[in-house]
């Protein structure tokens, strides 16, 4: 039997055996390695989370986006909200699969932040696993999110303010913030130009966005919602986003709750008479400022959306792009179109650049 063994067929099959099994051992090591290193870089909460993941089995799975931006894919984005809002509406603990995640933006950003801090607000359990792609888990890092979200403590709070001024920096709150445009308006220019300027722009759409969501997120009662506002600098870019989003009726659900006495009550039978158009053109319509022309029968005096879009049109912001209800529109490209889902809320989006026009700075009074 010995030799048998020996001979040279056992040989060559026991050395593949060997080689295969070295592999093996190989394989193992280096991803053993590469686990280790992941998880001696994770803070300790969040390595409590990982080790004790089988705790979560009562928690409703929803899985993020692959491609998770409401730029690219406003219907998957929707549909991903409506989800996490009907798990919140029944208080159900939500964990978010994000391990999938192929690609993400700061549109992205301030969407996560905002829900998170719904369910810890009414102490509803909202946890999540990490994103396989280093880029992306380090660009949720750097926004503050896996902070907030492994907080032992958390407090309730009229305002917030979350991740670096050097990074991702988001902040929310329920009323008008005139001193906030200011200060991003100095720390983007210096990020930007490496010295501080006045982008007009900046500033007018920013308190614009605030007073619209302060008077009209919520029909019933003014400020009731906060708004929230995710800036980020891209410095070898020269580039600053704005991620502007609030959780309330929507610009058409708005303009249908108008009360008798208002300038845009019954604003559809008007439209009507003119044609019948769907909410992509009306959209375009109030940007424009033909909506409140038609209604009034007066120009529009440069406040609210129609502001916004005169200062994408001026060179004072660019690449706007607005989702609200029903309507995706990138307002650059003049591209508005119909979505088969509703987004409850509004979601606005521009950026600030080297080639923005900008004044020197003075101080404002």
């Amino acid at each position: 039997m010995k030799k048998l063994y020996s001979t040279k067929y056992f040989k060559n099959k026991n050395n593949k055996h060997a080689e295969a099994s070295l592999k093996k051992r190989l394989r193992f090591k280096k991803n053993k390695k590469k686990r280790n290193k992941i998880q001696n870089a994770r803070t300790k909460p969040q390595k409590r989370v990982v080790n004790n993941k089988n705790k979560h089995f009562d928690y409703f799975k929803s899985k993020a986006p692959g491609n998770f931006s409401f730029l690219t894919h406003p219907i998957e984005v929707i549909e991903f909200i409506s989800t996490l809002k009907s798990h919140f509406d029944k208080k159900r603990k939500v964990f978010i699969l994000m391990n999938k995640i192929k690609s993400i933006d700061y549109s992205a950003i301030v969407i996560l932040l905002s829900i998170m801090v719904k369910f810890k607000e009414k102490k509803v359990e909202f946890n999540g696993d990490f994103p396989s792609d280093d880029n992306i888990n380090n660009i949720l890092i750097a926004s503050g999110f896996f902070q907030t979200l492994f907080k032992i403590s958390f407090k309730t709070r009229e305002r917030y303010n979350i991740g670096t001024h050097n990074a991702i920096h988001t902040h929310a709150w329920k009323d008008v913030d005139a001193e906030l445009g200011a200060n991003i308006m100095d720390n983007v220019s210096k990020m930007i130009l490496g010295h501080k300027v006045i982008y007009k722009g900046l500033q007018r759409s920013l308190v614009e966005l605030m007073q619209n969501s302060f008077n009209h997120a919520t029909p019933t009662k003014e400020g009731e919602k906060h708004w929230w506002l995710s800036v980020n600098v891209n410095e070898k870019q020269k580039i600053a986003s704005f991620s502007f989003i609030d959780y309330g009726v929507g610009i058409f659900e708005s303009l249908n709750s108008k009360k008798e006495g208002s300038k845009f009550f019954n604003w559809k039978i008007l439209m009507n008479l003119f044609s019948s158009e769907n909410n992509a053109d009306v959209l375009r319509k109030i940007l424009n400022g033909d909506l409140h022309k038609t209604v009034t029968g007066k120009h529009y005096r440069g406040k609210g959306l129609p502001g916004i879009k005169e200062a994408m049109d001026r060179n004072l912001i660019s690449n706007l792009h607005i989702i609200t209800n029903n309507v995706f529109a990138n307002v650059g490209l003049d591209k508005y179109e119909l979505l088969p889902n509703n987004f409850e809320g509004t979601f606005v989006y521009f950026e600030i650049n080297a080639q923005t026009s900008s004044t020197p700075w003075t101080e404002l009074q």
